[in-house]
């Protein structure tokens, strides 16, 4: 990808300094750059400066809606979740 441009559009009604997006922003550029789909995946992370995923707040509510709207595979990072997430 060093030799591409590489643009993000947002659509309305998406805070871009929301950090849950990170990873899914670097997810859609790798699946673009590899031409795999992603198939209906989510992906809630903060890439850090030095490249750790760190995890988000309100992780249980996010997937929760999620599965509300379809979505069957989740990638989280690794975290102490309190309470039980049925998948």
């Amino acid at each position: 990808m060093d030799s591409d441009d590489v643009y993000i559009n947002v659509s309305h009604g998406l805070s871009v300094g929301e950090p849950a997006v990170d990873l899914a922003i670097a997810a859609a550029m790798l699946s673009s750059d590899s031409k795999k789909s992603l198939n209906h995946a989510l992906f809630l992370g903060e890439i850090s400066l030095t490249g750790a995923i760190k995890p988000v707040a309100q992780l249980e509510k996010r997937i929760e809606e999620a599965k509300k709207l379809g979505f069957t595979t989740f990638h989280i990072p690794t975290t102490k979740v309190t309470g039980k997430i049925a998948t």
